[in-house]
């Protein structure tokens, strides 16, 4: 089992999309701006729940490429969610035994570091 150490870095999502990647539905993160590929811990309501490995991350500039990808990023919305839009190829995605308590600074939004 993989835990978290000091410093790692904690993807704050909400419950429906947390499950979605750990069942393997979702293999296309969607966010507004390009985070760093490498290994997030996935986080809701102070608490982890598992971990992704993203890829490098895929600007989505047409709406034709947003719609071919929708399989993967599984989000309903017909316009481009964010003014700049990358997609975050799930490379690895693994549950963990128990959640795993993490301190969520106060107005913290996306990412957090474990602490």
């Amino acid at each position: 089992m993989t835990s978290p150490s000091v410093g790692d870095r904690i993807l704050v999502l909400k419950w429906h999309w947390l499950q979605l990647i750990l069942n393997n539905s979702k293999t296309l993160e969607i966010r507004g701006v390009a985070l760093r590929k490498g290994r997030y811990f996935l986080g809701f309501k102070k608490s982890i729940f598992g971990w992704v490995q993203f890829g490098d991350p895929l600007r989505i500039v047409s709406l034709q490429h947003w719609e071919e990808l929708r399989a993967r990023h599984c989000v309903t919305a017909e316009e481009l969610p964010y003014k700049k839009t990358f997609g975050l190829p799930v490379l690895h995605a693994e549950r963990l035994r128990r959640p795993v308590p993490y301190v969520h600074p106060r107005g913290a939004v996306g990412i957090v570091k474990y602490r």
